[in-house]
């Protein structure tokens, strides 16, 4: 309860300042006419996404808020974020991992466990053994698992499908034929770097 009190006088103070530096009323009369264009609106979100009504309709658009929002000058504002500058407006507190977390969360990659693409080089029976355990992987089709697997290396036979099953890609006809349609548009048209491209 304490903490919503805050968040709610924070996000009061927050809607002054803005008030403020934009000169902008939140809350104003409406015309005849832009009373009416709010209402067609409105019917019309609530048909199309069958969503209830923002709270503060009845002061002001939800564009008009968000507008008012984006018009603030952000510490975190870049130039080059000009193009997306909702982007530097909130304040999210990152959680930044410590070295034992990190530790912990890239320990398959350490010196102790062998890596495929690697190791599989040097010992024949490593390479058998996570070639036998990506097709198990690839038939139990549970890809939380596949992802764990793919951290340290995917034997180049069953690379493509375990890739396409922990990453949640399904290929069909439609998919290759757009592929195919690509490689030719490149085919088709000549870049000044086409020399020095060796494939």
């Amino acid at each position: 309860l304490e903490l919503r009190r805050k968040l709610r006088a924070r996000v009061l103070e927050s809607f002054r300042k803005l008030q403020v530096i934009t000169e902008v009323p939140f809350a104003r009369l409406r015309s005849a006419t832009t009373e009416e264009k709010r209402k067609l609106r409105l019917a019309a979100q609530e048909r199309q996404e069958q969503a209830m009504r923002p709270s503060c309709s009845g002061l002001i658009t939800v564009d008009d808020l968000l507008g008012q929002i984006l018009a603030v000058p952000g510490g975190n504002r870049s130039v080059v974020l000009e193009e997306a500058p909702e982007l530097g407006q909130l304040a999210v507190a990152l959680h930044t991992p410590s070295l034992a977390e990190l530790s912990a969360y890239f320990s398959p990659l350490g010196l102790g466990f062998p890596q495929g693409g690697l190791d599989d080089l040097i010992d024949p029976t490593f390479a058998a053994e996570r070639r036998s355990l990506s097709q198990t992987l690839l038939y139990k089709g549970n890809t939380i698992e596949l992802r764990h697997f793919c951290k340290r290396g995917v034997p180049t036979s069953s690379r493509a499908a375990v890739w396409m099953a922990a990453l949640g890609v399904t290929v069909g006809a439609s998919e290759r034929k757009h592929y195919a349609r690509l490689l030719q548009e490149v085919e088709a048209v000549e870049l000044l770097v086409d020399d020095a491209v060796e494939w």
